[in-house]
C-alpha cells in the first residue's frame, strides 16, 4: 500500500512540474487580451512587426508608417482572415476592426488592433470558440500569449496559443445560480463526450474490470459482484484522480503547457491498451485509474479557462462541469457494463481484449506522433502514405510491431519470474 501511495505522489508531482505559474509576455511574442459582455467579445492585439513581415511580407506595415490605402486594406483582411470568433454551435461572429496603428512596446515595433465580434442574433458569449493564427500559420515557433480583462480591469492568463493549437474554446458562468449550474453541467457532459481520448482510456480500464491476473495471464473473476466492486473501484480512482487535478489547475494560479499534457494523454491510452493486451505487473489499474486520472484533469481544465474571477463563479463552475464529466462516465458504464461481463465469461473475450488493446495502442500512437511533431489535428495519415500498399505494409508493421512488444514483455515477465521463484 505504501508503495503504491508513494507511486501516485511521484506521479502527482511530477504531473505539477508540467504547470507554471504564469505566463510572461517575452518580446517578438504575439499578445491577446479580450473581454466579453453577453453580446460582443472585444480583442485587443497586439504582433511584433519583425514577425509579421515573415509571415506576411506583403503587407509592408513598417514601424511609424501611417496605416492608409492598400496597406490598410490588406492587413485588415489579414487579420480577419487569421483571427476569427464563433459561437459554440460554430455560427461565426460578427467582425469590425475599430483601430489600427503601429506602436512601441517593450522598445518593440508592434501592430496594435482592436477587433470587435458581435454575436449571431439568438446566441451569448457564455460559451464561444476563439481562434487565432497571425504569424503562427507561417512561423512555428510563434507564441500568442491570451489573457481576458474583466470589468474591473482585472487580467486573467488563459493560454498560450502555438502552432497546432491557435484556438480555445471559451465559458463563461451565466447569472443566476440555476442556469451557471446548469450551464456548465452541460459543458463537462460536451467536453468529455467529444474527448475520444478520455473515452478510450476508461474504456481499455473497463474491460480489465471483469478480469485478474494470475500466473501473468488475464483470466476472469469468479462473480458478477467482484467485477461490479471492480469496475466501481475504477471509475472511483479514475474520478478521484482527474478531480484532484481540474480543481488544483482552476482554484490556483497554475497553468499547464497543452502540448506536454495532451501527449501524456495520449501516453496513458498507450499504457492501458498495452496493459489490456498483457498484464503490467508492475502498474495494478486502480494506480493506473488514479495515476493517469491526475493528467486527465489537467486536459478537462482546458474547457475551463475564461469563466469567472470570483471564487464562488470558479466553485460553481467546477460543481458543474465535473457533474457533467461524471454523468457521462456513469452512462458509459452502465452501457458497456452487462457486455462485459457476460463476454468475459467465453474465450471470444480475449479476442476482444486483445483487438480493442491492439487498435486504442496504434490510435495512441498516432495522437503522440500528431501532439509532439505538430501534425495537423485534422491530417489525413494516409496522405503520407498515397498508395494501398504503403498503407496495408505499414498497418501490417505496427502490428508486428505491437506483438513483438508484447511477446517481449511476456518474455521479460517470465523470465523474472522464472529467477524468482525458481521450480523446486
Amino acid at each position: 500500500m505504501f508503495k503504491r501511495i508513494s507511486m501516485l505522489v511521484v506521479l502527482l508531482l511530477c504531473t505539477l512540474g508540467v504547470a507554471r505559474t504564469g505566463h510572461a509576455h517575452p518580446a517578438s511574442a504575439s499578445a491577446i487580451s479580450l473581454q466579453a459582455d453577453e453580446r460582443n467579445v472585444v480583442l485587443e492585439v497586439q504582433l511584433p512587426l519583425d514577425q509579421l513581415a515573415i509571415a506576411a511580407p506583403q503587407l509592408s506595415v513598417t514601424d511609424g508608417s501611417p496605416l492608409a490605402g492598400e496597406t490598410l486594406r490588406m492587413t485588415a483582411a489579414y487579420l480577419a482572415q487569421h483571427i476569427s470568433v464563433s459561437s459554440g454551435a460554430d455560427q461565426p461572429y460578427a467582425l469590425s476592426i475599430d483601430q489600427m496603428r503601429t506602436a512601441e512596446r517593450e522598445g518593440e515595433p508592434y501592430l496594435l488592433a482592436r477587433l470587435s465580434f458581435a454575436a449571431p442574433v439568438a446566441t451569448s458569449t457564455y460559451v464561444y470558440k476563439l481562434r487565432a493564427d497571425p504569424v503562427l500559420h507561417k512561423v512555428r515557433s510563434h507564441r500568442i500569449y491570451l489573457r481576458k480583462t474583466s470589468s474591473d480591469g482585472q487580467l486573467q492568463d488563459l493560454d498560450v496559443l502555438h502552432f497546432q493549437h491557435d484556438n480555445l474554446l471559451i465559458t463563461q458562468v451565466p447569472p443566476g445560480w440555476g442556469k451557471g449550474f446548469g450551464h456548465m453541467l452541460l459543458t463537462g457532459a460536451k467536453h468529455i463526450a467529444e474527448g475520444a481520448d478520455h473515452l478510450l482510456f476508461l474504456l481499455c480500464l473497463l474491460i480489465s474490470a471483469p478480469l485478474m491476473v494470475q500466473a501473468g495471464r488475464w483470466q476472469p473473476r469468479a462473480g458478477v459482484r467482484e467485477s461490479l466492486v471492480r469496475m466501481a473501484a475504477i471509475v472511483t480512482a479514475f474520478t478521484l484522480g482527474h478531480c484532484t487535478t481540474l480543481a488544483l489547475s482552476v482554484l490556483t494560479p497554475l497553468q499547464a503547457d497543452s502540448r506536454t499534457v495532451e501527449i501524456l494523454v495520449a501516453m496513458s491510452v498507450l499504457i492501458a491498451a498495452i496493459n489490456l493486451i498483457t498484464p503490467l505487473m508492475l502498474l495494478d489499474t486502480l494506480l493506473m485509474a488514479a495515476g493517469f486520472g491526475l493528467i486527465h484533469g489537467v486536459a478537462f481544465a482546458s474547457a475551463l479557462q475564461g469563466f469567472g474571477f470570483d471564487l464562488n463563479s470558479r466553485l460553481l463552475a467546477l460543481a458543474g462541469f465535473n457533474l457533467g464529466i461524471e454523468l457521462v462516465q456513469l452512462v458509459l458504464v452502465l452501457a458497456f457494463l452487462p457486455g462485459l461481463i457476460f463476454l468475459s465469461r467465453y474465450a471470444l473475450y480475449r479476442y476482444v481484449r486483445f483487438g480493442v488493446g491492439m487498435v486504442a495502442g496504434i490510435v495512441a500512437l498516432i495522437w503522440m506522433a500528431q501532439r509532439a511533431f505538430d501534425w495537423p489535428a485534422g491530417m489525413d495519415i494516409g496522405a503520407l502514405l498515397p498508395t494501398p500498399e504503403l498503407r496495408y505494409g505499414v498497418a501490417m508493421l505496427s502490428m508486428l510491431t505491437g506483438l513483438g512488444i508484447v511477446g517481449l514483455i511476456r518474455q521479460w515477465r517470465q523470465g523474472n519470474e522464472l529467477k524468482n521463484y525458481p521450480a523446486e
